[in-house]
C-alpha cells in the first residue's frame, strides 16, 4: 500500500465529494477509476473516459430554424395616432425549473470568485420587467420570423490557423487610427528577439512576460543569425544611444520555455489603415481578453500588396472570414435597417418591441444615421411567490455563446472554410432546452459537487419553486400582433419558455399563462369621464384573438411551402408521369391515369388546434364552413389546407390539375374519379357521406365508383 492510502486509510471522505462519487456511479456505472488521487488531498473519483457513441453527446441548445419566406416588414407606425387594440394582458407563470435572476455582485475583481445574489429593487426580490420583456420578445422573434436584431452587418467572426502563414505575418505600428472621415496608417519595421537577461541588465525586469505594458521606445545592436531570425545584443532605454535608434520593445505574456521580448524597428513603408480593418478586428476577438487597438499599439498583420487582409495583437491571432456572420443569414432573419432614402421597414418584433436602427450607406456598408423606434408593449416587474435557496450555491462554468464554433452555428454540405463556405448558413434561432438542472444543491453548508474558483460563479437566493404574476400593457396592435402575442404568452402543456441566468444548466424554465385579458376602446375612454371603455375578455375567448395571427401565419408556412417542398415534390410528380408516358409508349402498352379523390374531413380532431401546426387552421375552416353548408368554400379551404402542408397525407387539387393538364397535353385517357364521385356526393365535397372509411381510404360504395369509372374511360377510349 502507497504511503499516501496509508494516510487515508479510515478517513471519512469530504461530503461534496461523496455527491460527486454517487453522481459519477449514476453516470458511468460503479467501474470507474478511483485512483489518481492528489498527494495529501482528499479522496478525487475520476470516471474513466467514455467516449460517446452514436449521438449520445449533445449540446443543451437547439435552432429553431424559421422559414425562408421573410414576415411582412412595413414603415413604423407613428405613436401620435390611436389605432388598433389595446388594453392588459395578465399574466401567471409557474416555475418549472430553479430560477435565478442576477443582481448584486459580491466582487467585480478580475481573477475572484463571484456570489451572485438574486435581484431586487428597494428590498425586495422580484423579477424585473427588463428581463421578463427580453424572454418574450425572443419567444414573439420565433414565432413571426422576425430580424435576428442584436448583429451588426460588420460583425465578422474568426479562425486560428497554425503557421506557417500565407501570405506571412509581418509586423507594424499604428501611427494613425481610422475615422469616419479618413483611413488610418500601419507603418511596416524589422522584428527581432530581445533576450530577458538583457532586460535584467538594462533595469528593465518588469517588462518580462508582462503583456500589460505599452510599447517602450529603445535604441539597440542586433545581430542577423538567418533570414528569419535577427537577435539583439545590447539595448538601452536611450533611443539614439545605440546605432539602432528609434526602436521598441514589445512585451506579451508567460509562456512555456520562453525566453525573450519582441523588438521592432520600423522601416518608413506604410499601409492603409481603414475603419473596416478595425470593426474586423474587434469582432473576431471579441471573446478573447484583447485590447481596444490605438495609436502607438504594435501589432501584427499580413498584406496582399496594399490591403491590409488581417490584423492583430499577438503573432498567432484569429484570422478574420471575408463573410460576416449577418452574410450568412436569409433576408429573413438579417437585422431591419433603412435604405438609402431613410425609409424604416421594420420586422413584426421590431415594431411591437421596439429598436434602434442605422441607415446603411449601400456602397461603402458604414452606418449613416441611426433611428430609435419606441415599442408598443410595457410590461411590468414579477411578484414572486415562492421558496428561496439562500446558501450559496456554485454552479458550473458558464460562458457567452461561441459563434466561432462554425460546426455548431453553421449549416452546410461542406464548412472547411468557415463562413466563406460557398453553401454556409446561419443555422437557426438558438434556444435551450428544457431539463432537470444538471446539479445538486443542498440546503446545508456543504457547496455541492461545484467547487467556487475564479471561472465560476455562485448564486444566492435561487428561486427554487413558486409562481410570478406579471402584466403586459399594449397600445395600438394589429389583430396579427395581438394574436402573436397572446400565443407566445398562453403557453400549452409541454410547453414553456426560458427565463434568467444558467439556462444550459437546465436553470430558468417557467410556463407562462393569461389569466385575463382586459381591453380598451380609446374613443370611448377619452370621451367620458365616466365611461373607460373598458371590457374583460376571458379565458375561454382568448383563442378568437390568436386566431388572426394563426392565418397569417397558415399564409406564411403556404408561402414557404409552395417555394421549396412543393416545388421539388410536385415538380418530381409530373416527371414521373411524362417518363411513365414515355415507357409505355416505347414498349406499346396502354396508359391511363387518374385523378385522385380525397376527404375533406379534418384527419385530426380538431380540439387539438393548439398542439398542432398552423395550417391546421384552413382544414378548421373547411368544416366550419361545411356544417354551414357552403361546400365551395369549404372545397376551397380544404384545398389550402392540404396544399400549404410540408407533409400532405392526401392529393389536393393541386394534384389533380397537374394529372388533367397532362392528360390534356400528352392525349393520355383519363379516369376522373374524382369528378365522378363528386358528381354522386350530395355536398359536391366529401364529407361524411358514406365514401371514404378515413381521410383517403375508399369505402366499398366508393371502389365501385372508382371501378366504373375506370371501365367506362376503357370502353369510351377503345382501348380493349
Amino acid at each position: 500500500m502507497s504511503k499516501q492510502n496509508r494516510n487515508n486509510k479510515g478517513k471519512k471522505s469530504h461530503p461534496a465529494n461523496e455527491a460527486q462519487r454517487r453522481l459519477l456511479q449514476a453516470r458511468y456505472g460503479k467501474s470507474f477509476d478511483e485512483g489518481q488521487r492528489k498527494k495529501g488531498g482528499p479522496n478525487r473519483p475520476k470516471p474513466k473516459v467514455v467516449v460517446p457513441q452514436g449521438g449520445d453527446f449533445h449540446n443543451p441548445y437547439n435552432f429553431i430554424r424559421g422559414t425562408n419566406t421573410m414576415s411582412a416588414r412595413s414603415s413604423h407606425r407613428p405613436h401620435k395616432h390611436y389605432g388598433g387594440l389595446s388594453g392588459v394582458i395578465h399574466i401567471k407563470a409557474d416555475v418549472l425549473t430553479p430560477l435565478m435572476i442576477g443582481g448584486q455582485r459580491s466582487s467585480d475583481q478580475p481573477g475572484k470568485h463571484n456570489t451572485v445574489e438574486f435581484y431586487e429593487e428597494n428590498g425586495r426580490r422580484v423579477i424585473p420587467s427588463t428581463s421578463l420583456k427580453g424572454m418574450i420578445r425572443s419567444a414573439f422573434e420565433a414565432v413571426t420570423n422576425s430580424c435576428f436584431l442584436n448583429f451588426d452587418p460588420n460583425n465578422y467572426e474568426g479562425y486560428r490557423k497554425r503557421p506557417p502563414m500565407d501570405p506571412p505575418i509581418e509586423i507594424g505600428i499604428i501611427r494613425k487610427m481610422p475615422t469616419e472621415k479618413d483611413s488610418g496608417e500601419i507603418e511596416f519595421g524589422t522584428k527581432f528577439s530581445i533576450p530577458h537577461h538583457l532586460l535584467r541588465q538594462a533595469g528593465l525586469k518588469e517588462y518580462i512576460n508582462n503583456p500589460d505594458k505599452k510599447p517602450l521606445p529603445i535604441s539597440c545592436r542586433i545581430k542577423k543569425i538567418s533570414d528569419t531570425h535577427i537577435v539583439c545584443d545590447e539595448i538601452s532605454t536611450n533611443p539614439t544611444k545605440l546605432p539602432e535608434k528609434n526602436a521598441f520593445l514589445k512585451t506579451s505574456g508567460r509562456m512555456r520555455k520562453k525566453e525573450s521580448e519582441t523588438g521592432f524597428i520600423p522601416n518608413g513603408e506604410k499601409i492603409p489603415f481603414t475603419l473596416k480593418d478595425k470593426q474586423r478586428y474587434i469582432s473576431c476577438m471579441a471573446h478573447g481578453d484583447h485590447p481596444e487597438l490605438k495609436t502607438g499599439d504594435i501589432v501584427y498583420l499580413q498584406r496582399k500588396g496594399n490591403e491590409l487582409l488581417s490584423v492583430g495583437f499577438a503573432q498567432i491571432y484569429k484570422l478574420p472570414y471575408e463573410n460576416s456572420i449577418v452574410d450568412k443569414m436569409t433576408d429573413a432573419q438579417k437585422p431591419c435597417t433603412c435604405n438609402a432614402n431613410g425609409e424604416q421597414k421594420l420586422c413584426p418584433a421590431c415594431q411591437v418591441f421596439g429598436n434602434i436602427v442605422k441607415k446603411i450607406d449601400p456602397k461603402t456598408g458604414k452606418p449613416l444615421k441611426t433611428f430609435a423606434f419606441a415599442g408598443r408593449v410595457y410590461i411590468s416587474n414579477g411578484e414572486i411567490k415562492g421558496e428561496h435557496v439562500e446558501n450559496s450555491i456554485p454552479l458550473q462554468i458558464l460562458g457567452s455563446p461561441h459563434t466561432s464554433c462554425v460546426g455548431f452555428y453553421l449549416d452546410g454540405k461542406s464548412l472547411e472554410k468557415g463562413y466563406d463556405s460557398s453553401d454556409a448558413r446561419i443555422r437557426g434561432r438558438k434556444v435551450y432546452i428544457h431539463h432537470k438542472p444538471s446539479y445538486v444543491y443542498s440546503e446545508n453548508p456543504v457547496k455541492g459537487i461545484y467547487h467556487e474558483n475564479k471561472m465560476n460563479v455562485s448564486v444566492k437566493g435561487l428561486l427554487k419553486n413558486g409562481e410570478i404574476t406579471f402584466n403586459v400593457r399594449f397600445d395600438s396592435l394589429t389583430s396579427e400582433e395581438l394574436g402573436a402575442l397572446l400565443y407566445v404568452l398562453n403557453c400549452p402543456d409541454g410547453h414553456a419558455l426560458k427565463l434568467g441566468m444558467g439556462k444550459p444548466l437546465g436553470l430558468g424554465s417557467i410556463r407562462t399563462a393569461v389569466t385575463s385579458m382586459d381591453l380598451f376602446d380609446l374613443e370611448t375612454r377619452y370621451k367620458s369621464l365616466e365611461n373607460d371603455g373598458k371590457s374583460v375578455v376571458s379565458t375561454d375567448k382568448l383563442d378568437s384573438y390568436i386566431e388572426p395571427f394563426r392565418l397569417k401565419q397558415a399564409e406564411i408556412e403556404k408561402q414557404e411551402f409552395n417555394k421549396t417542398i412543393k416545388k421539388e415534390v410536385y415538380a418530381a410528380y409530373e416527371k414521373n408521369i411524362r417518363l411513365l408516358h414515355e415507357m409505355t409508349q416505347n414498349q406499346g402498352a396502354k396508359l391511363i391515369i387518374s385523378t385522385v379523390p380525397s376527404n375533406r374531413q379534418a384527419s385530426i380532431n380538431a380540439d387539438q388546434l393548439n398542439e398542432t401546426p398552423p395550417w391546421i387552421v384552413y382544414q378548421k375552416m373547411a368544416g366550419d364552413a361545411c356544417n354551414r353548408r357552403d361546400y365551395e368554400l369549404c372545397e376551397h379551404y380544404s384545398d389550402l389546407a392540404i396544399d400549404s402542408s410540408p407533409f400532405p397525407n392526401r392529393a389536393s387539387g393541386f394534384t389533380n390539375r397537374i394529372v388533367m393538364m397532362l392528360a390534356s397535353e400528352l392525349r393520355i385517357p383519363l379516369a376522373d374519379v374524382e369528378g365522378a364521385l363528386t358528381e354522386k356526393s350530395e355536398r359536391k365535397v366529401f364529407f361524411d357521406d358514406g365514401y371514404f372509411r378515413d381521410h383517403c381510404h375508399l369505402t366499398e360504395e366508393g371502389n365501385v365508383i372508382l371501378i366504373n369509372t375506370f371501365v367506362d374511360t376503357i370502353k369510351r377510349n377503345k382501348l380493349v
